[in-house]
Order: C-alpha cells, then sequence, then structure tokens
C-alpha cells in the first residue's frame, strides 16, 4: 500500500467519525494553548527583565574592588598600582581606569542652594575610552579646579532655611531653654539648578569636637553634565584623580609624597573596559585569580535567567498536565476505533496489507489529530496572550518596558512540533495492538 493511499483512508476514517475527532483535538488544543501560555508569560517576565538591566549602563564596564576578606576590620581596602597594571595584561580588557572616592565630610554651595552629592576621582583623558558621554556642556580638560557632575547632580539642590519657633508654641511646663532656639531645616529645590559654567564651592569639613570644625575650600568649574545612566547613579562630583587625593591627605593629615599617596596606597576601585561583552566571564574569572573583587550585571543576569529557566519549567509543568490527559484521549479514541474497524484491519490483511501498513495508518491518524489540536490551540494562545497583555500592562501602569508575554516564532514550531510528536506517541499502542489483530479471527467475528 502506497503512503498516498494510507493517508487518504486515514483521513476518511478521521471524517467518518469527525465529531470524536474534534473533541479528541480540541483536548490536544486546550493541552497546547495551556503550554504556550505559561511559556509565553515566562518569556514576556524574563525579556523585561533583562531590559531593565539597560538601566545599568555599558555592560562591559566592570568595577574592581579589593578582595575585601583579606582587609582588616575597620580598615579600608586598596587596589595596589601593581595591581592595576596588572589589570591590563588581561587578555579582553581594553582600557583601565582608576577611580579615587572621597570619604569625608564635605559641603557642596552654589550661592544660597547646597547639594550633598559624592565625589569621586577619575582620569578625564580616558572618557571617551570607557563610553563617558556628555549630555550637556563639554567635557573636563583634566585641570585641576575643573569637574564634571552626574546627570542626577542639578536635581539635588536644597536651601537651608532658619525657622524660628512661633511664640506661644512651647509648653510652658518645659524649661529647656534649647526649645526655643531657632533651627535650621533643609527644604529641596524643585527641578534642576542650572551648573554648567557655574563655580560650586567645595568644602571639606573636619569635626573637632566641642561644636570646633576645621574647613578647606576649593571653587570647581563645572563644564559638562554626564549623560542620564553614565558612571555612577545619584548625586555625583567627578574631579581630577590628583585633586581628589589631595583631599583624602588633607582629610587624613597625611602629607603627599613623590607620585601620590593614592599610588603609594593604592586606589579605591578600578574601572575596566571590555571588547567584548562574551569575553566578560573570561575577564571576571581571571580579575578574581588576580586576587580582587568585580561585580557586573550579567552576574546577576545569568542567576536570573537560571531563575526564570526554573519558573518556565514549572509553568511548562502546569501545562503539561493538560496534555496528558489529552494524550490519554487519543489513546482512548485510537482504541476504540480498532474495536469498531477490526473487520476492514482483516481485509486488508488478507488482500496483502503488511504490519508496518496496518500500523502506518493508526499512526497517521493519531499524528493528525494532534497536528489538528495543536494548530487549533497555538491560535488560542495567541488571544490568550492577547489578553494578558492588554490586561496586565493596564494593571502594572507602564512598570514593564515591552509585553508581559511574547511567543517568539521558535515556540510556534516547538508547539506543532510537540503536538504531532504527542499524537504520534499516544498511537503508539494502538497501532500495535491493531497490527496483532488476527485477519481470520477479525472476518470471523463480524
Amino acid at each position: 500500500m502506497r503512503i498516498k493511499d494510507g493517508m487518504m483512508i486515514s483521513i476518511r476514517n478521521l471524517k467518518k467519525r469527525r465529531g470524536r475527532t474534534v473533541l479528541t483535538a480540541l483536548g490536544v488544543a486546550i493541552g497546547t494553548s495551556a503550554i504556550v501560555s505559561m511559556l509565553a508569560l515566562g518569556l514576556g517576565l524574563q525579556k523585561n527583565a533583562q531590559e531593565s538591566f539597560g538601566n545599568f549602563g555599558d555592560l562591559s564596564i566592570l568595577d574592581v574592588y579589593p578582595n575585601w576578606a583579606t582587609v582588616a576590620p575597620g580598615e579600608q581596602g586598596y587596589i595596589s598600582f601593581e595591581q592595576m597594571q596588572s589589570l591590563e595584561t588581561i587578555y579582553g580588557i581594553d582600557a583601565v581606569m582608576p577611580v579615587v572616592s572621597y570619604y569625608g565630610m564635605t559641603e557642596m554651595r552654589l550661592g544660597r542652594q547646597y547639594n550633598g552629592a559624592r565625589i569621586e576621582g577619575i582620569d578625564f583623558t580616558k572618557a571617551e575610552l570607557f563610553g563617558l558621554e556628555v549630555g550637556e556642556g563639554r567635557l573636563a580638560d583634566g585641570s585641576i579646579r575643573e569637574g564634571m557632575v552626574s546627570y542626577r547632580f542639578p536635581e539635588e539642590f536644597y536651601e537651608q532655611i532658619k525657622i524660628r519657633p512661633v511664640r506661644g508654641e512651647e509648653s510652658p511646663d518645659v524649661k529647656d531653654p534649647f526649645m526655643a532656639q531657632p533651627y535650621q531645616e533643609s527644604v529641596y529645590t524643585s527641578g534642576r539648578i542650572p551648573v554648567i559654567d557655574k563655580a560650586v564651592v567645595v568644602s571639606q569639613v573636619q569635626y573637632l569636637g566641642m561644636n570646633e570644625t576645621k574647613k578647606k575650600e576649593y571653587k570647581i568649574l563645572v563644564s559638562g553634565i554626564f549623560q542620564e545612566n553614565t558612571m555612577s547613579y545619584g548625586g555625583v562630583m567627578y574631579l581630577p584623580i590628583e585633586l581628589v587625593e589631595e583631599m583624602n591627605a588633607w582629610n587624613s593629615g597625611e602629607q603627599l609624597k613623590g607620585r601620590g599617596r593614592e599610588e603609594e596606597k593604592g586606589y579605591t576601585n578600578v574601572k575596566v573596559k571590555v571588547s567584548n561583552n562574551d569575553l566578560i566571564p573570561q575577564v571576571v574569572e581571571e580579575i578574581r585569580l588576580q586576587g580582587l573583587e568585580t561585580w557586573s550585571p550579567t552576574d546577576m543576569l545569568e542567576e536570573l535567567n537560571r531563575v526564570f529557566l526554573i519558573i518556565q519549567l514549572i509553568l511548562g509543568g502546569i501545562g503539561s498536565v493538560a496534555l496528558l490527559v489529552a494524550t490519554i484521549g487519543i489513546v482512548n479514541t485510537m482504541t476504540m476505533a480498532i474495536l469498531e474497524r477490526n473487520r476492514e484491519i482483516g481485509v486488508m490483511k488478507v488482500l496483502g496489507a503488511s504490519l508496518a501498513n496496518i500500523k502506518l495508518l493508526f499512526l497517521v491518524e493519531s499524528g493528525i489529530i494532534g497536528l489538528l489540536g495543536g494548530l487549533v490551540g497555538l491560535v488560542a494562545s495567541f488571544g490568550v496572550v492577547a489578553i494578558v497583555n492588554v490586561v496586565g500592562l493596564n494593571m502594572m501602569q507602564g512598570q514593564f518596558q515591552s509585553d508581559l508575554a511574547i511567543i517568539p516564532w521558535w515556540l510556534i514550531l516547538f508547539a506543532m512540533g510537540f503536538s504531532l510528536i504527542v499524537g504520534l506517541l499516544a498511537g503508539l499502542y494502538p497501532a500495535s495492538k491493531a497490527a496483532r489483530i488476527s485477519p481470520l479471527e477479525a472476518i470471523r467475528n463480524e
């Protein structure tokens, strides 16, 4: 019997039992739709999580820190000048830039406005290598009294307003004279304060005790503002490394010697630029082998992918329950078809149909049921995903950057192929049972 003839006979038999075929295929459709919809939800959540990593900026820029496990409690860890030089020899690292942070007390003032931003020292000559793009103004030329600020810096200004207690508010039972003293309150300024080409007064403050302080002031010309999501987050003022080294020396009471205190002790942290994102895991491993620590958003991304893989397996398993029930339905339908077609099977064997021909008939029928159910289930899953996206995104109020559930092309192929395989596997037992029927017994019983 030719394959074409077998296909025609199978289709004809399915048409004869149209109601049973539709109901069985509907079970497969429900199972397929459940699996596709569940996986689409997991993939959509994973995609949104991965897109949120764009807020971390350039993933190829790594921050390298001292190994805190080797630093004594209460001490500040540093990356030595020699360790920084060794980073440049690692394959995949294009550039290395030391960063010096200032941890002392500062006050920043622009007119009557104050700002509590952090201070970091960087090498402005390597800005382009690290993709540091200027959003407003111009890049600092490295002058000792010129710096730049982060995108959030102009939004974090506040005023110190002196508040005087209203007469009569203090309780007559309270004799504390400080209750009637004026005090200052910080009120943040709304909007962004213009800072480009303005001189911001940076005051270092040391508290000596008994309300005594010592100050040292610097006038810093702000040449520009980095673009959003560039370098560190929040309010930061970026100054030349030499100036921050000087500030640290003054704060600690040490004197700069030779090539600089920070080069003698080391650097707070070092930024490295990796040439290719694919090399990041290899570079991270090499950095840690050198006794240093680093962190990259790719570390979190890998962990996130593992979590979402587990979620997708769980969601897929839930949907598979419905498909398992549908598989049992196919087995039941095809087994009932054998009992109804004993005489037909016997006649076909008498006329010369081989065991392979008989098996092929039932496998084709079960495969068609699986494929038909998969196609209907796939169409239904598109409708389910559309509803989830509309309802979910409206409820989340723009918290997600893209659709809540997505169906990629490979999931479409997977759904169709999987439903076909399920149909064929479900038809193995009925096909084998049909092939074992004795033609004489089948004809005699009829």
